[in-house]
C-alpha cells in the first residue's frame, strides 16, 4: 500500500501541523506490466471518496500513479 500525507505547517513551524488530506493506494491485482489499484482519499475539505484505477502502467512509478488518481477525481468531481 502507498499512503500519502498532505500536512498544513503554518508559518513553518511543525509543533502546530495539522493532516489535512490522507491518500491510500492499495495494489489489489493487474499483471506484472499493468496494475489494478483501489483508492481512498480522504480530506477536510471533500470528506472521503473512493475509486478505482485499472490498468496502470506499474513502470511509471507511484508520483505518476498518485498523479492519475488524483487528475480523475478532478475531473469526476467536474461532472
Amino acid at each position: 500500500m502507498l499512503k500519502v500525507t498532505v500536512e498544513l505547517v503554518p508559518f513553518g513551524l511543525e509543533d502546530v501541523r495539522r493532516t489535512i488530506s490522507v491518500i491510500e493506494i492499495a495494489n489489489i491485482g493487474g499483471t506484472r506490466e499493468f496494475g489494478d489499484y483501489r483508492y481512498t482519499i480522504k480530506s477536510d475539505r471533500c470528506g472521503e471518496v473512493e475509486g478505482s484505477l485499472e490498468k496502470f502502467d506499474r513502470n511509471k512509478g507511484a508520483i505518476e500513479l498518485l498523479r492519475v488518481i488524483l487528475n480523475k477525481e478532478q475531473l469526476e468531481e467536474n461532472k
